[in-house]
């Protein structure tokens, strides 16, 4: 049954012959899981510090395996070696037991891209994270051309204006706030209007 330490020279062995740089995924210290009240079950965890995160997963946990002593009656069993991969929201990702050194490569494999397949990963990660970048830079830019673009003062005078108008007509402001969504929904769709109209005759020119 494999211990935490062969468990770990198994994992630091295979990431850093996949082309993994040392530290991307940084082991913290062994730790007692508790999963034993007679003995000490240890655990190590590996926290992904790559910028992309290859594989899209924030830590790698694994455990070792134990002998459950079941006294006389119920005899004794054996509990496996355990991995997974933890997402952002601290879920369990690919949870399985490894009974053997080829169970734990097998998983490892299955999981953690190696040579050029890596390579590619994370070209494509890196791309897909500037056009991400490049999305969010560009709303921002937006929304500070409109924020510019966008007058308090003219806010207000078209609200002192439309109020002054519904007053003349013989609606009291008493009554304002019932006609307030009608209001902003008239307002709304004349100033769709509006604005259509004039992009579209700034693109025609």
């Amino acid at each position: 049954m494999l211990t935490i330490d062969e468990m770990h020279d198994c994992v630091t062995t295979f990431l850093r012959e996949g082309g993994y740089a040392d530290g991307v995924w940084k082991p913290g210290p062994k730790y007692d899981t508790r999963a034993s009240t007679r003995i000490p079950v240890y655990g190590i965890t590996y926290s992904n510090t790559a910028t992309p995160l290859i594989p899209s997963a924030v830590k790698l946990e694994i455990t070792e395996g134990w002998i459950l002593r079941g006294g006389m009656e119920h005899g004794d069993s054996e509990v496996s070696p355990k991995i997974w991969l933890q997402d952002n929201s601290r879920g369990r990702v690919w949870f399985t037991e490894v009974k053997s050194k080829s169970d734990l490569l097998q998983y490892l494999e299955s999981k953690f891209p190696t040579g050029q397949a890596l390579a590619n990963s994370v070209k494509t990660a890196n791309v897909a994270m500037q056009a991400t970048r490049f999305r969010a830079e560009q709303e921002i830019l937006y929304d500070n051309t409109v924020k510019e673009c966008i007058s308090d003062q003219h806010i207000q005078l078209l609200v002192e204006a439309t109020v002054e108008t519904l007053v003349c007509r013989g609606l009291s402001i008493q009554i304002y706030p019932k006609l307030k969504d009608r209001l902003l929904h008239h307002l709304s769709a004349r100033l769709q209007e509006a604005v259509t109209r004039d992009l579209e005759a700034v693109t025609i020119q």
